[in-house]
């Protein structure tokens, strides 16, 4: 699948901070948790007939959508799902995972990158990082994004 030349420009930028093996496995496993436990933490601020969870995840889907459709539209059902689950979450378990999805991405970048993260340079990167693991597991290419980006 073929992706925006603005995604493949943010994947380029982040994979420059994900050059190692260990440190895209650590990811794999620290992003999702990270993902989970933040909808799930956020889940439990009420605004009116929504929560916080449910409205920085559809935020972030209007965003993803921006950057590209095709890939953004099956990602927000794997993101709506995270959000699900972690409302199923009691907020002890919520925290742990959080603390836990962070350890492994700092393990990553100290063990195995030593670099610091990438959203240290930028914050949109906190909302690009999921991204880039759901296209780590669908097949997307990132190694070299800007073969498949259209213009």
């Amino acid at each position: 699948m073929s992706m925006t030349a603005k995604l493949a420009r943010y994947f380029r930028d982040y994979d420059a901070y994900h050059a190692t093996r260990g440190n895209e496995v650590c990811h794999s496993i620290g992003i999702p948790l990270i993902l989970v436990a933040t909808l799930g933490l956020l889940a439990l601020l009420k605004i009116g007939p929504l929560d916080a969870g449910l409205g920085l995840w559809m935020i972030a889907t209007f965003w993803y959508l921006t950057l590209d459709w095709k890939i953004a539209a099956p990602f927000s059902f794997f993101t709506l799902a995270g959000y699900f689950l972690g409302r199923a979450i009691p907020p002890v378990g919520l925290i742990s995972i959080f603390v836990l999805g962070w350890v492994f991405q700092g393990v990553g970048h100290a063990l195995y990158e030593k670099r610091s993260p990438a959203f240290f340079q930028n914050f949109i990167h906190l909302l690009i990082g999921p991204l880039w693991i759901y296209g780590q597991i669908s097949g997307i290419s990132r190694k070299n994004p800007s073969s498949s980006a259209q213009k």
